[in-house]
């Protein structure tokens, strides 16, 4: 009898799994062809929208991120990254419990902005210098705008706050709550982690092969990148014409729509949040949610420079998600504050 109801069990489950499956391949069909006629049908909005998200690509991403990737990957495959990480693990290594190559990988992501955590932290475990554990305890705590972004896109979003401390606090605080939560699924034997077993090789000088190698990989990732961006600002762009009621589940159209594409694509959720005629407590909470979430482009990105480690979406997406959470509920109380 158990085993019969073992069996009944396990192929119940598999049914479900399967059930699970056809539904998910039925709907990205029904997605698929709706985006293809979306852009027959509106030929010239489907133009605009790609060169929107390029034109962003070009001029804002490319500057910033592309030096910060190169040199940090270098400083990798080099090891040269020892100096600046003997300056700051001391202090940076006790309050989060990592390793020096896992304070490292959290400053990269902090000061350079997505995807360059993520990358930095797969470029540490394929080189054998983090634990697989311990990226899955940075992954938690490692993704942010960067802080030119911070303070040149959303700055610009024409906000007029009494002071910018709110947007600040709202998108990198969180990591303190965030950093305790991941330190309680992923518990340490002492105080930090270790470093990972080292692999016994000669030092890796910089030279023109090396200098290649980087460029080659980093460009890769910089075209996955921008293509990213297109797909999801059209997609953004085309949520954003459809016709909606003033109102929709008792909220206002507007603030479900700017959610929507901030989900989707953050760069156009900001820009949507900042031009609705809601609150600035509302606006607000919308661009530090879009902000620290990052949005479905963003985590596309994150997979695409994980390859290879180990790591994946499971280990983001929901830490990322609660970061948005986190985002909101700091701005909403650092704002109250401010407007004292």
């Amino acid at each position: 009898m158990r085993t019969f109801t073992s069996t009944s069990i396990h192929l119940h489950s598999k049914g479900a799994a399967a059930l699970r499956q056809s539904a998910a391949f039925l709907l990205s069909k029904v997605f698929l062809l709706v985006f293809f006629f979306l852009i027959i049908i509106h030929p010239r909005s489907g133009i605009r929208f790609a060169s929107d998200g390029l034109i962003l690509w070009y001029q804002t991403v490319v500057p910033t991120l592309l030096p910060c990737m190169l040199i940090s990957s270098l400083m990798v495959q080099t090891n040269a990254a020892s100096g600046l990480i003997s300056l700051i693990h001391p202090l940076l290594g006790r309050l989060l419990g990592t390793s020096p190559e896992g304070t490292y990988c959290f400053l990269i992501g902090m000061l350079c902005g997505y995807p360059m955590g993520a990358k930095t932290c797969a470029d540490m475990i394929c080189a054998r210098r983090l634990s697989l554990e311990e990226g899955k305890y940075l992954m938690a705590f490692l993704h942010f705008p960067s802080p030119m972004f911070v303070t040149g896109y959303i700055a610009s979003a024409n906000l007029i706050l009494p002071s910018s401390v709110p947007i600040f606090a709202a998108v990198y605080l969180p990591l303190i709550p965030l950093s305790l939560l991941s330190r309680r699924k992923h518990p340490r034997s002492g105080l930090s982690f270790v470093p990972a077993e080292k692999e016994t090789r000669a030092r890796i000088r910089l030279t023109p092969s090396v200098l290649d190698q980087v460029i080659t990989s980093s460009s890769a990732v910089m075209l996955k990148i921008g293509i990213y961006m297109m797909i999801f600002t059209i997609l953004a762009g085309f949520a954003n014409m459809l016709p909606l009621p003033p109102f929709l589940f008792h909220l206002p159209s507007e603030f479900l729509l700017s959610a929507f594409c901030g989900v989707l694509e953050m760069t156009t959720g900001i820009r949507m949040a900042a031009q609705t005629a809601l609150s600035l407590t509302v606006q607000g909470a919308l661009i530090c949610f879009a902000a620290s979430f990052g949005g479905l482009s963003v985590a596309m990105q994150i997979q695409a420079v994980l390859s290879g480690s180990g790591l994946t979406l499971k280990h983001y997406l929901p830490w990322q998600l609660l970061h948005g959470i986190f985002a909101v509920l700091f701005y909403l109380i650092f704002y109250t504050w401010t407007c004292l």
